[in-house]
């Protein structure tokens, strides 16, 4: 438990997370996230953050229209099948491919948004269309996998 973070879970309001930092970075009193994901949004409090700020977060949230109703896709269930160890597949060349292209491939390091986390696949793993699809939602455009 940390005591200065400040997680929402925006679902209730309708938004995602990524939607919902969106907005309250926007206007004349944005308010920076230190992290959003499609299901939430994390910011930072310190002993400095103020009464006033605290009241223009509450103000923000509580204007927030109704967004438009949406679920996350995302799989926590994934178990893609390992086909390399983590060593041998990091120790090989690897190549950048739209995430379309990589599927069936072998995931080599792959980038984390907010270390430390829990990685859609690991490097050594195959990459399946669940995959691909989790990634996406996270914003992947890309993935790193082994060369052929």
């Amino acid at each position: 438990e940390e005591p200065c973070k400040i997680t929402i879970l925006p679902g209730s309001r309708n938004y995602t997370g990524l939607s919902m930092a969106q907005r309250l970075r926007e206007g004349d009193d944005p308010i920076e996230v230190e992290y959003a994901d499609p299901d939430a949004v994390v910011l930072m409090a310190s002993t400095e953050t103020t009464t006033t700020e605290w009241e223009a977060l509450r103000r923000k949230i509580r204007a927030l229209p109704d967004g438009k109703l949406r679920f996350s896709k995302m799989k926590w269930h994934l178990r893609p099948q390992r086909m390399l160890s983590i060593r041998d597949a990091a120790m090989r060349p690897c190549e950048i491919v739209p995430l379309e292209k990589a599927r069936g491939r072998i995931a080599h390091l792959m980038p984390c948004s907010c270390p430390p986390c829990v990685p859609i696949v690991v490097c050594g793993e195959k990459i399946e269309a669940e995959v691909i699809s989790c990634l996406d939602e996270f914003g992947y455009s890309y993935c790193h996998v082994v060369k052929k």
